[in-house]
């Protein structure tokens, strides 16, 4: 399944729309208005299905996803000269990888040496504008919530 994520322009806090391979609105991440270091992920229905939250007061960009008010895994960003890495640790231990190019947005996430989805920026849009393709439908929702990380942490970078 191809999702697209793209972050809207006009709004007053960050918000990416995912739209399914038909091209509907499945589910929106949003910045919570008052909380800016907390994201949501929710259904059409505007029900939450996990909750992003950037820690403060780390020296790499770290985030703990959650599910039910139960922290699910931990995402903290390692950056290297010409590539960036995503450790995701999740509750039962597990370590998922994502490895990509910082500057070209193109990230690879793989758990147990197998690939189970591929972010990558469309470069001709109006907006940032990111394709995600998941090769395992357990993982769905993990993998967009890695892409509006990746989006973040970029803009993290220029703005420093």
């Amino acid at each position: 399944m191809t999702y697209t994520v793209k972050q809207k322009i006009l709004a007053l806090n960050t918000t990416y729309n995912v739209l399914d391979e038909n091209g509907e609105n499945v589910y929106k991440i949003k910045r919570n208005w008052m909380l800016s270091w907390r994201y949501s992920l929710r259904d059409a229905n505007k029900n939450v299905l996990m909750e992003l939250r950037k820690r403060p007061f780390h020296f790499f960009p770290t985030f703990d996803i959650a599910k039910d008010d139960q922290v699910i895994a931990t995402i903290k960003a390692r950056f290297r000269i010409f590539e960036s890495r995503f450790d995701v640790m999740t509750r039962d231990g597990g370590l998922i990888g994502v490895d990509g190019n910082v500057w070209a947005h193109d990230y690879y996430i793989t758990k147990d040496g197998a690939q189970i989805a591929h972010i990558y920026k469309k470069f001709i849009a109006v907006r940032d504008t990111y394709l995600v393709d998941v090769y395992d439908d357990n993982y769905a929702l993990l993998a967009l919530c890695l892409s509006a990380v990746a989006d973040l942490v970029h803009h993290e970078e220029d703005n420093s």
